[in-house]
């Protein structure tokens, strides 16, 4: 029973998350705190790491019963696709550069060039793949239903989220993305 409630707060942390990277959101707080309106990107970012590290907090308290018995083999998957999540995660903040996240975006999204280099060129969201990577490898060391609510819930947002996403960068980049998103897959080279 504890999963689900640990999937429902990530489920709301996740919507929440969403909804504040919205252009509406963000319209909507440039219009009423004119004056943080450059600062919205750290400030929710801080937000965003903030309530992360509580609710993570709260996961690993909370006690919940293993679904198996965790075996050296699913050990050793679940440090394979660790250290695979820290590869992709690494390669893709050194190519986009840490302050692509965390500085403010540029006054015109497409004064920014689309990435389609490096590991960008293998796959579209490595970033959203390490995340991935690293929830399935938890949940195959820590086998509990609540890691099996995470992931699963992580899974969806980070699916819906890059499908989101990807409709934004149409809009900004237009054909040119188009032509990216035909020839490079979203999360795995070769098959999706």
């Amino acid at each position: 029973m504890n999963g689900i409630y640990t999937g429902i707060l990530w489920l709301l942390y996740f919507g929440l998350h969403s909804a504040f990277a919205m252009e509406r959101v963000k319209s909507f707080f440039a219009r009423r705190f004119p004056y943080m309106a450059k600062w919205y990107r750290q400030i929710y970012i801080i937000f965003a790491v903030v309530n992360f590290l509580l609710l993570a907090r709260l996961h690993f308290v909370v006690p919940s019963p293993d679904m198996f018995a965790s075996t050296f083999w699913t050990k050793l998957c679940a440090g394979i696709l660790g250290i695979q999540a820290i590869i992709s995660m690494y390669l893709s903040i050194r190519q986009s550069g840490w302050s692509r996240l965390f500085l403010s975006a540029a006054p015109n999204p497409a004064d920014t060039p689309l990435l389609k280099n490096g590991i960008y060129a293998t796959i579209r969201h490595p970033m959203y793949l390490a995340i991935l990577l690293g929830v399935v490898g938890l949940f195959l060391y820590f086998p509990s239903g609540k890691n099996a609510m995470f992931m699963l819930t992580t899974s969806f947002y980070l699916v819906i989220g890059s499908m989101l996403e990807e409709q934004k960068l149409i809009g900004i980049y237009e054909a040119e993305y188009l032509a990216y998103r035909q020839n490079t897959r979203m999360f795995i080279p070769f098959l999706w």
